[in-house]
């Protein structure tokens, strides 16, 4: 039998707490949906997928939708908390989700700064942003942005044109390109990589799979776009970060986080 979930108003000093340790204590904690039986979705934060480690709290997600075959649908509704995640369950016929999260401001400590720069891979002009920033005795300020999005279970072979995949509007995304139809081993996948609508090039885009630990890093091409053939089955996620330097508090980074969650079947 299921473990009850916690209701909504219950959980929420825990998570913002949780929250505030991930972000003190940890590097880059990504935040992704997980497909949940009976068609619910788990959304939560972890170091490393596919085990999150802490839910986010339903008042840290100003944005988020659904769409459907015939465009936009009702949102998500929040069900409650189990020990991880925030559990959603999206409207009927959706095919893709997505949310974002307000900005967090976090202050890393000194030894998680190399772990955290490994993990997403900036380019050299960050890189040498931060050994100037560091040689004048300054901490690692960081504004930062969650964004996730999940492709869901599309239609079947014979059931009419397959829908077209949408840009969701928010500050990042990733969108799966070509038809609408469940994807399998050995598939080859591309993904477009956006900023505020625009294709972002020369971006670090780790994909992972559920089955393994070790990461396939690409770059994004001039459209933003990355392709790769799927050699396992299950649960993938693509994860990146767009860190830059603010534009307004100085010595301080801004950053954009996005995971899309994709699902491969065996051929």
């Amino acid at each position: 039998m299921p473990k009850p979930l916690m209701p909504l108003h219950r959980r929420a000093a825990a998570v913002a707490l949780a929250l505030a340790a991930a972000a003190g204590g940890a590097a880059a904690h990504d935040t992704w949906f997980a497909p949940q039986a009976g068609g619910r979705l788990r959304l939560g934060t972890g170091n490393q997928f596919p085990v999150l480690d802490a839910p986010i709290a339903t008042e840290y997600l100003p944005r988020q939708a659904c769409v459907g075959a015939a465009g936009s649908l009702p949102p998500m509704a929040a069900l409650g908390y189990d020990d991880t995640a925030l559990v959603l369950q999206p409207p009927a016929g959706a095919l893709s989700c997505w949310v974002q999260s307000t900005a967090f401001d976090v202050e890393l400590p000194v030894d998680k700064i190399p772990v955290y720069l490994n993990e997403v891979r900036p380019p050299a002009a960050i890189l040498a942003a931060w050994a100037g920033i560091k040689a004048r005795g300054l901490p690692w300020r960081e504004r930062y942005v969650k964004h996730a999005r999940i492709e869901l279970a599309g239609p079947g072979p014979g059931t009419g044109p397959a829908p077209v995949r949408v840009p969701s509007g928010l500050g990042m995304d990733m969108l799966l390109q070509g038809e609408r139809r469940p994807l399998v081993v050995g598939d080859s996948v591309t993904v477009q990589l956006l900023r505020d609508g625009q294709p972002l090039p020369e971006m670090a885009v780790e994909w992972r799979n559920d089955r393994g630990r070790i990461g396939l890093w690409q770059k994004t091409d001039a459209q933003g776009r990355v392709t790769q053939r799927l050699p396992l089955p299950g649960q993938w996620l693509l994860r990146t970060v767009d860190l830059r330097l603010s534009t307004t508090v100085p010595d301080t980074f801004d950053s954009r986080f996005m995971t899309l969650a994709i699902d491969v079947l065996p051929r």
